[in-house]
């Protein structure tokens, strides 16, 4: 490993253009797939519930009281439900629709003290904070009595959850939420879409489908189509399956979508069986063939709304495999093991960390989303991928994450102690960001502290390289200028991009620093935002403190709640 000062080229940020649409995969993975978050119940969803006037969310009228554990123990429903942290009892009936995992992972510290358990994930996060409205008093303990905190080693609790590329000082533990697939055999299953309050069309074999596995909401009704192979939607995608050559495979899929992008498609290979996954809005649509020895080499390439993806190698057990359609709108989460490739110095505390996928393994994160790393003793972190900065790895082969690491973090020893070959497990990509809003933005501000700039690279490039006439500004906040990442890099952009401008504003500069210095306030935002107007759009991330106190001035200044858009 090299380090590199901050305004050395060894590191850059990557090129504009640099998008590849043809991609050769020679590394393994698993199960990966987008899931959205629900609509109005992000970040800015929960502070501005918090701030409704007249409403009580501690459930006791807001008189902070003393709670023992028995009393605490009473209140263990989902529709009234009280926790303790650190000697502060909170009702978090409210939030629990709000979690970024699951309420059912919330429940598991229902009615006890659940200390251990949040400091062992969040020992720096300031849960007062984010749950300030919801406390309903103290812990108190008899004098005869002592009570130990239960933990559960497997449970990740989260009250909060700030995805700032792996700051654990600001709490970027991320949410796990199991959701088990459907089991569909060793089957050819094009996920059909929903057709709400439609006659069904009822195959010969409905008797033998399992109703259960579809997980569709009530008071729908799916229309089927019968074809040679079973039976498929009407505008669900089509395939085709060759075996070409000895050794070689070809499968066409022809998704219908004309704004196609590599994010759409996911492959993997997990035990000699090949799945290709389609995600078209909020389904997806599988294709799984069985191959005979696996797979050496594959390759994606798109065409409009057609993908082509070529497997050498390979021999197809079956070419006719069995095919059967099963709609749902529920996206499965794995994890899989990937292999370090490289670790880059980027600052004096921040390292670039570079994970090859396995054999016959396409992901490529979509912009604004994130992925999670686990460890064996299930502590698991949220981090936002970047483009890999040296190197020419075709897309969709690597993960590369920007990570700040901190000597008491769990997540950072364990990143510290890894070797070039070690394997991580590496979980699907989740968000909730649209890039389509974004795109349509004809004014776009971005407000990044600290790791909370690695969902900005991306974006910046994108919308530079698209949209020459629009204006971007990123006002970005650091403690010191040995803290600001890719500096040099950000100068050359704004240099070379008349739409482009940046701010940098430190909290702890040094005398020779010539720039802006203080903490996030409003009058700082006030001097250097442009006024709130329709067609803008304002990204921030950082830690929790940061985006909440953020939110909460934007909206004072009148910033539309739909411009807003928090990475959590």
């Amino acid at each position: 490993m090299t380090s590199h000062s901050l305004r050395s080229n060894a590191v850059s940020m990557p090129e504009l253009g640099s998008r590849l649409q043809q991609t050769h995969i020679t590394s393994p993975r698993r199960s990966v797939s987008k899931r959205k978050l629900p609509p109005g119940k992000g970040l800015i969803d929960w502070i501005r519930l918090c701030r409704t006037k007249g409403k009580d969310m501690t459930g006791v009228g807001g008189v902070r009281i003393s709670v023992t554990p028995q009393m605490l123990a009473v209140h263990n429903r989902e529709d009234d439900c009280w926790t303790a942290i650190r000697g502060v009892v909170y009702n978090i009936t409210a939030y629990l629709s709000f979690h970024p995992g699951s309420a059912s992972e919330l429940m598991k510290g229902a009615g006890i003290d659940c200390t251990m358990l949040f400091d062992n994930v969040h020992a720096h996060v300031r849960i007062s904070q984010t749950l300030a409205t919801c406390i309903v008093g103290d812990l108190v303990l008899p004098p005869t009595t002592s009570v130990v905190p239960l933990s559960f080693p497997s449970l990740a609790l989260e009250l909060s959850n700030e995805v700032s590329g792996g700051n654990e000082d600001d709490a970027s533990a991320s949410s796990v939420k199991t959701v088990s697939p459907a089991a569909v055999n060793n089957t050819l299953v094009p996920l059909i879409e929903v057709v709400a309050k439609e006659t069904m069309d009822e195959p010969d074999n409905a008797s033998s489908m399992d109703t259960d596995m579809l997980n569709l909401p009530s008071g729908s009704s799916y229309r089927y189509r019968r074809n040679s192979r079973g039976y498929r939607d009407r505008r669900s995608p089509s395939y085709k399956l060759e075996q070409t050559t000895d050794d070689s495979i070809m499968i066409t899929i022809e998704t219908k979508k004309q704004l196609l992008k590599t994010s759409d498609i996911i492959t993997r290979l997990v035990d000699n069986y090949f799945q290709t996954i389609v995600l078209l809005g909020d389904l997806m649509y599988k294709l799984k063939i069985a191959l005979q020895d696996g797979v050496d080499e594959c390759s994606v390439t798109l065409n409009q709304s057609t993908v082509h993806i070529e497997l050498t190698k390979a021999r197809l057990v079956s070419k006719k495999p069995l095919e059967m359609l099963i709609p749902t709108s529920e996206h499965s989460n794995h994890f899989v093991s990937c292999t370090l490739q490289s670790v880059e110095s980027v600052s004096h505390n921040t390292k670039l960390f570079t994970f090859e996928l396995p054999a016959g393994s396409h992901m490529v994160v979509p912009m604004g989303y994130h992925v999670k790393i686990r460890t064996d003793n299930e502590v698991t972190r949220s981090y936002t991928p970047v483009l890999p900065l040296t190197g020419c790895s075709p897309e969709g082969t690597t993960i590369s994450l920007l990570i700040k690491l901190y000597s008491d973090g769990h997540m950072s020893r364990h990143l510290s102690s890894l070797s070039m070959g070690d394997q991580v497990l590496i979980g699907e990509p989740e968000g909730n960001f649209s890039q389509e809003k974004f795109e349509a933005a004809d004014e776009l501000v971005m407000l990044a502290a600290g790791t909370g700039f690695t969902p900005m690279m991306k974006l910046i490039r994108h919308y530079l390289s698209t949209n020459s006439h629009k204006n971007c500004k990123l006002i970005f906040f650091n403690r010191t200028a040995h803290d600001i990442y890719y500096k040099q890099q950000l100068e050359e952009l704004e240099a070379s991009y008349q739409n482009f401008s940046v701010l940098h504003v430190l909290s702890n500069g040094d005398p020779c620093w010539q720039g802006v210095r203080g903490r996030l306030n409003k009058e700082l935002l006030q001097e250097h935002l442009p006024k709130p107007r329709a067609g803008q759009q304002v990204l921030m991330c950082g830690h929790m403190e940061f985006t909440q106190a953020l939110i909460c001035m934007l909206l004072e200044m009148d910033y539309a709640d739909e411009c807003l858009h928090a990475f959590t």
